[in-house]
């Protein structure tokens, strides 16, 4: 595959003191190692919790006391001051440590509205999925749900902490937004000798070969490690079945046609695995 000019100049990270929150930070500059990348840390001091902390009912209850505390603002501001200190420490240490430029800001807002306004200054966003404690197989955080429907730029959703399995997995329709989701599969096999599975539609089956040849040629230096398969496009349920088969890896996914609105955020919901949306077909990362 041919060098191309590198298109991923800058990562965001949100930032909080969850694990997953650390494990994207982690995984952000593992990929910045590969482009020269400078990651970008986010810490937003959620204002509609400030102003929840102004009235008079305010209180926290101790999850596992079940205590309850009055709650104060000034007291939580504290709080909130020492998180992104703290957060600021540790992203720089990790990030000198691995020799990649990093910069940290904290701002004061909606949390998925500052991610998404920064997001615009990004090339990848790098998040969790923010499910509730309470529900942690329900819906989708509020954050990562605005950014799924309304984000511009490539973005990587995790959920749990660890090393992704193989294979990489990727959606391929021909399209030049899939050629982009290919050429950021072809990354995320970088230095880790994955194999690659390259799902075409079951529509496009009759065209399976000249697809073959295409996806070959595009990736001539690793085909020895690619499989092609079809999936049934049209049936979310029967998809998602098919991809549990095959475990935790990465899934590339093109976010074109089919894969937009309701669904997408439904297939996000349902799979555990690590999923990279693809929105522009801009040149492809170049692997350093």
């Amino acid at each position: 595959m041919a060098n191309k000019t590198a298109s991923i100049r800058r990562i965001l990270v949100p930032l909080d003191t969850s694990p997953l929150s650390r494990h994207a930070l982690k995984t952000a500059i593992l990929l910045a190692q590969q482009t020269g990348a400078e990651v970008f840390g986010l810490f937003v001091e959620d204002m509609d919790l400030l102003l929840w902390a102004e009235l008079p009912c305010a209180a926290e209850v101790d999850a596992y006391s079940l205590s309850v505390r009055t709650v104060e603002r000034t007291s939580l501001e504290r709080q909130l001051r020492a998180q992104a200190g703290y957060l600021r420490r540790i992203m720089g240490q990790m990030a000198q440590e691995a020799n990649v430029p990093w910069h940290f800001e904290v701002v004061r807002g909606s949390v998925a509205q500052e991610v998404l306004g920064a997001s615009l200054r990004a090339d990848l966003t790098v998040l969790g999925k923010g499910r509730t404690v309470m529900s942690p197989q329900g819906r989708l955080g509020s954050t990562v749900r605005k950014v799924i429907a309304q984000g511009t730029c490539a973005t990587l959703i995790l959920e749990y902490v660890g090393k992704p399995l193989d294979p990489v997995l990727v959606i391929y329709t021909g399209s030049p937004l899939s050629k982009q989701a290919l050429h950021m599969a072809r990354w995320l096999m970088h230095d880790q000798k994955r194999r690659l599975k390259v799902l075409v539609p079951a529509e496009q089956n009759a065209t399976m070969e000249p697809r073959r040849q295409e996806i070959h040629g595009l990736m001539a230096d690793v085909t020895d490690r690619i499989q092609l398969q079809s999936f049934p496009v049209r049936s979310i349920e029967a998809f998602v079945h098919l991809l549990q088969e095959e475990g935790r890896g990465p899934l590339v996914l093109p976010c074109d046609e089919y894969w937009l609105g309701p669904q997408l955020e439904g297939l996000v919901s349902r799979l555990p695995n690590p999923i990279l949306l693809v929105r522009q077909a801009d040149p492809a990362p170049e692997i350093r």
